[in-house]
């Protein structure tokens, strides 16, 4: 089968559709993920090398998504070792003992880049930084600001994953900023994000670029072309490993979450 749409692209033009069409687009969707079911349990590299040459990818996002599957082998082969998840979090505590010698920065600015405290992600199993991305309205009284962690891989995973142009090191406690992950944002009180440290500030032309994927990925907004080959690939499938990723991702930062939900709901 040869798809030349992926399935999460097909699903956004159901709106304004007739109901014939739209049965129509639900069997085009349903064909493309029973396909993509079918060789997700093929031996995992033959599956990967399915994945990559999907036609619906450009040969900048085949590339990408290529190095990103195989970052994530290597990440996912590493946890299934004891010894080194021991290790690793040794290294995780040790990396906070070090920062909780250092008072907090309190003074919190759009185009930061900070550290999370273990006191607001206190189930982390890594270090999680983020960048304040922008300044909401206050809301009874309190400032608020939009906020979007890195990521932990050194590719952008999907259209919300922004290529900052920043280094990416293969370490699990040395900050890494090469990859912002936009569709994770989270609007936070800024009373919040005072139990973080400042690790550094973004240059504007970074931070309005970062503006410029979260409309896309948010509001439906136009990508500039200059930014087509910073951002992720689509994803193909709910077959798609990506899913489990963004899962994960998720689950992480659900603290935030409910930081936000007791304080107004």
């Amino acid at each position: 089968m040869t798809t030349h749409h992926t399935t999460a692209s097909l699903r956004g033009k159901k709106q304004g559709l007739t109901n014939v069409a739209r049965q129509e687009l639900r069997k085009t969707i349903d064909e493309i993920d029973a396909y993509y079911k079918r060789i997700s349990k093929l031996p995992k590299k033959q599956f990967h090398d399915l994945l990559v040459s999907d036609p619906s990818l450009s040969e900048y996002q085949q590339v990408c998504l290529h190095n990103w599957l195989l970052a994530r082998e290597i990440d996912l082969a590493s946890l299934k070792s004891s010894s080194i998840r021991k290790m690793d979090k040794l290294l995780v505590e040790e990396y906070f003992d070090e920062f909780a010698k250092k008072p907090y920065d309190e003074e919190i600015r759009v185009g930061q880049i900070r550290l999370f405290s273990p006191q607001i992600l206190p189930n982390c199993t890594r270090p999680v930084t983020f960048s304040v991305v922008a300044n909401w309205d206050k809301t009874d009284g309190d400032e608020l600001k939009l906020i979007a962690p890195y990521g932990r891989y050194p590719e952008p995973a999907m259209p919300g994953e922004f290529r900052t142009g920043r280094p990416f090191e293969y370490s699990l406690c040395d900050p890494n900023f090469s990859v912002l992950c936009l569709w994770n944002s989270y609007t936070v009180p800024t009373d919040v994000l005072t139990k973080s440290w400042l690790i550094d500030v973004v240059k504007e032309d970074e931070l309005d670029d970062a503006w410029e994927v979260w409309k896309h990925v948010s509001l439906g907004g136009e990508l500039p072309t200059r930014l087509a080959e910073r951002v992720g690939p689509q994803i193909l499938s709910k077959f798609d490993p990506r899913e489990a990723y963004q899962k994960e991702e998720l689950d992480l930062l659900r603290p935030i979450l409910k930081h936000f939900l007791s304080r107004y709901y």
